[in-house]
């Protein structure tokens, strides 16, 4: 799951090409890792935590805040709020039609 989610955020650096629908798709393995990392304790949690957080600094790095939220969302769900900062093809316009971003 670990390795998913940095696959992701690899996509999102270099240019994800599919729809917003793929995009908030795959964004909802962060929340299984969310839910993953919430269920652990002690020295495993330190480790999960500190995997994904590395992870979580590239994602933040690759992306921007949304104009709005990608769809129904917790406030701690920070990986909803944000769009890639390099929008190519399908998923650039559906950020445009949408309202997520404004033309460039």
């Amino acid at each position: 799951m670990l390795e998913k989610w940095s696959c992701l955020v690899d996509e999102i650096v270099e240019g994800y090409v599919l729809t917003i629908y793929d995009y908030t798709n795959d964004l909802t393995t962060r929340q299984l890792l969310q839910d993953i990392g919430d269920s652990l304790q002690g020295a495993l949690a330190e480790r999960f935590g500190a995997a994904i957080g590395t992870i979580d600094e590239r994602f933040l790095a690759a992306t921007e805040p949304a104009l709005s939220p990608l769809y129904k969302q917790s406030a701690s769900m920070f990986w909803i709020q944000r769009v890639p900062r390099v929008r190519v093809g399908e998923l650039r316009d559906d950020l445009l039609t949408f309202g997520h971003v404004k033309q460039a």
